[in-house]
């Protein structure tokens, strides 16, 4: 299996949501996204699992479920 390093998720000027211009980086250990309710956490979480293949059946969280981040 390959080793996939997410390093920063990027938006740019093109709005996806209700995200645009904006970078998050991502840390090795440990990177909290958090924020009031509709400001896009949810997205942010669905682009970095569709991105990475943590979508299959194979990768379960941490309480043994599948993370699936539908558009």
């Amino acid at each position: 299996m390959p080793l996939i390093k997410l390093r920063a998720i990027e938006f740019g000027e093109v709005p996806f949501r209700k995200l645009t211009n904006m970078r998050i980086p991502v840390s090795d250990r440990m990177t909290l996204v958090a924020g009031h309710n509709g400001i896009g956490k949810s997205t942010i979480l669905g682009v970095a699992a569709n991105a990475s293949g943590l979508t299959s059946a194979m990768y379960r969280s941490y309480f043994d479920r599948t993370y699936q981040g539908a558009f």
